[in-house]
């Protein structure tokens, strides 16, 4: 056999080993097990102080959002209704966005207004020198269309890095260790400041901070590969290992009870989301791995299904998907996948994960959870997130992430 004979056959098993697409891509986390541990926000620097962020209302939906205002439970965040009156306000107010105009100036730009399109705090945030490559944060506060927000939808809070800087604060991002490192994610409800000078009142907020891979914001292209087979695509099996590292149980902070209860109670839920594309739509499937109180969804016995509009058009999210939610019993009995739920503690028990993103999502596509089954063929995986969301004015978790690959 010759040299180059053998250099053939061995780049042939390795492009199996990491996953192959169909066009002839690499498929596969640009960083796994974390050893470079490069991380940034999904805007730059200063994105929204002193310029318009970029608002995009030309898609599918009858306001030029993805879906329809009234079939998502975000509405459609940002767009201001032809006319601006109080009868047209359920063109935007959802969950993202409470007032009108987002709570700033009322003069239209476009298809939105002023208020909606700037705000005060640079909340970029990065660790390691992150080049072309990264890991990405998302960090929304709902409703994350508001003034009252330091920053821009997806970047809405000042993040510190824990491991530098022990003040108090809402979003927390740190890497520790050598060789293959560790993540560190906190939400910390108990440590954020309700009061928002501009209404001289507080403002309820819940605080979503997820880290993760994506395709077209910092990974270089797809992670993987998804397919309805039912044999691996060689980059659709997900490995990582989650720890509840410090918890302290979600609740109301003396003082803020009107804002803590209204609408919902304190909770908190947390896991991996997964993003993959067909039929030209974005579907994102949560697997919630932990969940307490309000936003306790551990006891479901079938998929949560909704449909979201995110109109930011530099967002990494953008413009929106098909969501459907499962948790370690769904995946589980109508699956067939074995995923261990996490347990708090300080610190809980480290879990090891390795299961098929491909059978998850197949399982969501067979159930109805997503409106356009799943077609056959190879499908790329987008997105891989791994998320906290928290509800209430006081609380505290932190999880580690390590050793994240697919294969």
């Amino acid at each position: 056999m010759t040299v180059r004979n053998t250099f053939l056959i061995t780049l042939w098993f390795t492009t199996l080993a990491i996953g192959w697409s169909p066009t002839g891509a690499l498929a596969a986390f640009w960083d796994p097990h974390i050893v470079s541990a490069k991380i940034r926000s999904d805007y730059p620097a200063n994105y929204g102080v002193g310029t318009n962020i970029l608002l995009s209302y030309t898609e599918a939906g009858a306001e030029g959002c993805l879906f329809n205002a009234v079939d998502s439970f975000a509405h459609c965040p940002g767009r201001r209704p032809q006319p601006d009156n109080l009868a047209n306000q359920y063109v935007w107010k959802g969950n993202l966005q409470q007032r009108d105009a987002c709570g700033g100036s009322g003069t239209a730009v476009g298809d939105s207004w002023q208020g909606c399109l700037q705000f005060l705090g640079n909340t970029h945030f990065e660790l390691n020198s992150p080049g072309t490559n990264y890991w990405v944060i998302h960090a929304n506060n709902d409703p994350s269309f508001d003034q009252c927000r330091a920053g821009p939808p997806g970047m809405s809070e000042f993040i510190t890095d824990p491991t530098v800087n022990p003040a108090d604060n809402l979003y927390k991002i740190g890497v520790t260790g050598t060789g293959d490192k560790v993540i560190n994610l906190i939400v910390a409800p108990g440590q954020h400041d309700y009061y928002c000078p501009t209404i001289f009142s507080y403002e309820a907020s819940f605080p979503f901070l997820s880290v993760g891979a994506h395709s077209d914001k910092g990974n270089g292209g797809p992670i993987g590969y998804v397919s309805t087979s039912g044999t691996s695509t060689g980059s659709d099996i997900l490995h990582f290992e989650e720890e509840v590292a410090d918890y302290a149980t979600p609740g109301c902070v003396m003082g803020t009870t009107s804002i803590c209860t209204s609408g919902t109670s304190p909770g908190v839920h947390l896991g991996v989301l997964m993003m993959a594309t067909w039929s030209g739509m974005r579907h994102m499937l949560y697997l919630d791995l932990y969940g307490e109180g309000s936003v306790d969804n551990m006891g479901l016995t079938s998929f949560l299904a909704g449909n979201w509009n995110w109109p930011l058009g530099d967002s990494m999210f953008f413009p929106g998907a098909e969501l459907a939610l499962l948790n370690p019993s769904i995946a589980a009995t109508t699956c067939g996948v074995s995923v261990a739920p996490l347990a708090t503690g300080s610190p809980g028990p480290i879990n090891t994960y390795s299961f098929s993103m491909s059978t998850l999502f197949k399982c969501a596509s067979d159930a109805g959870a997503f409106p356009d089954p799943m077609p056959s063929g190879n499908l790329s995986v987008d997105a891989v997130d791994w998320y906290i969301e928290a509800a209430g004015t006081d609380g505290y978790t932190s999880i580690y992430l390590a050793e994240i690959y697919n294969d």
